[in-house]
């Protein structure tokens, strides 16, 4: 009879439907999308970084709508292995030049650390950074 077989495809279809529907939620369920952690909430000392890290968006950005833009900073340190490293550590975006021309006015016992706020964690880094003893300020940096 037409009518009962249509009823049996009907139910096929929808019994296929539920079993394909019920082993996709399974696999979302055994491989869950990575967590990414966020850095631990870190309070900074802002009196070491002379522009306004809170009007950076939460991509890094500065500015208007129409002219959005990342902080370039620099920043002279006390030279030394343990210091470059847990600045590094700290600012995946760093670069550390230990020999900086004069117009970077560090001392001979400095290197220059450069960084960039368009990355993850920007604000935590920034403050991390002005927690350290052996950096005196962070200051922006405007290239031509």
């Amino acid at each position: 009879n037409i009518i009962d077989m249509q009823k049996w495809t009907s139910l096929f279809i929808l019994g296929l439907l539920i079993v394909s529907s019920w082993s996709c939620k399974t696999k979302v369920l055994l491989e869950p999308e990575p967590v990414v952690e966020p850095m631990p909430k870190v309070k900074g000392d802002e009196s070491k970084i002379d522009f306004d890290v809170n009007s950076l968006n939460e991509d890094g950005l500065i500015g208007n709508r129409g002219a959005l833009v990342s902080v370039d900073y620099q920043f002279c340190f006390v030279k030394g292995e343990e210091n470059e490293k847990t600045i590094r550590d700290l600012d995946p975006s760093i670069r550390i030049n230990l020999n900086p021309s004069s117009g970077a006015r560090c001392r001979s016992e400095e290197g220059l650390a450069s960084g960039n706020t368009k990355q993850a964690n920007h604000k935590q880094i920034l403050f991390s950074l002005s927690n350290l003893h052996y950096v005196n300020k962070i200051k922006r940096v405007w290239y031509e």
